[in-house]
């Protein structure tokens, strides 16, 4: 209606103004004026504009070009893991940690070589010293670029004396009544000592005459008669064991003894 209504008023002023312009002069007249009758105009109906859409195709980008340098680097990046490391104890396995992968160089910062040393072997802390956690921050290089790759690995502290698990606890129950020698050769716990192959004898039984094997257990009769021996290796690094044996030995038997690594004699019974 706006639009209408200035239509109109813009046709009677364009005539007011024509009629104001002609220079005519009209001579009085005695017949009576004849009032004109008010023109009625029709209401301009206004045609909409269509706006025809612009037709034009998607915009195509040049793909971009990545830096070959960053892709292998992202890519020896993603490759990079070290496996679980949030309850890392010495029984876990040191830690591998590569130096290279695909000409990328891999260099490693650990926050605390006390407890994951820079060949990756694994400390735990003193049980009065708890929990550590340890950041391994790898640094991934090639033609003077790099990237950096953080790891976050938590070393759990010995337990205390008290709830300390057994190193080792044989009862001798895995194992065949007979002798043991043959059985260490499929694996297992024990083996015979190296080079020390003579006359001596191991037998597994369950029963000791006179005597009542404790635990449900078998036990191991040893008949020393030479040289030959065996063991079973038993990995720590505290300052005390305990070793709690039952032992059964024959009057006037040779001595038995329990050794380091060193074979020098700590316990003799």
């Amino acid at each position: 209606m706006k639009k209408t209504l200035f239509v109109v008023m813009m046709t009677l002023m364009i005539f007011i103004l024509a009629a104001c312009n002609n220079q005519t002069t009209v001579a009085p007249t005695t017949q009576p004026v004849t009032t004109a009758q008010p023109t009625t105009l029709s209401p301009t109906t206004a045609v909409p504009t269509t706006v025809q859409p612009t037709t034009s195709g998607p915009t195509t980008l040049a793909p971009t070009t990545l830096d070959p340098d960053i892709v292998l680097i992202n890519s020896v990046y993603d490759w990079l893991d070290l496996g679980d490391l949030t309850a890392l104890t010495e029984n876990s396995g040191r830690i591998i940690m590569p130096s290279t992968r695909q000409n990328a160089t891999i260099s490693w910062e650990i926050s605390n070589t006390d407890y994951i040393a820079p060949n990756g072997v694994i400390t735990q802390p003193h049980y009065s010293v708890g929990d550590q956690t340890v950041t391994l921050r790898a640094t991934i290089s090639y033609n003077a670029k790099q990237r950096v790759k953080e790891f976050s690995a938590l070393v759990k502290a010995h337990p205390t004396p008290e709830n300390t698990p057994p190193l080792m606890f044989e009862t001798w129950n895995d194992y065949e009544n007979g002798d043991i020698i043959p059985q260490t050769e499929t694996g297992g716990l024990w083996a015979p000592v190296s080079g020390k192959t003579y006359y001596s004898e191991f037998f597994i039984v369950s029963s000791i005459p006179g005597s009542v094997i404790p635990g449900e257990s078998k036990a191991l009769e040893i008949k020393a008669l030479y040289e030959r021996q065996i063991s079973a290796p038993i990995f720590h690094n505290y300052d005390l064991l305990v070793i709690e044996v039952d032992l059964c030995q024959t009057s006037g038997g040779s001595p038995i003894y329990i050794q380091t690594s060193q074979s020098a004699p700590a316990i003799g019974f």
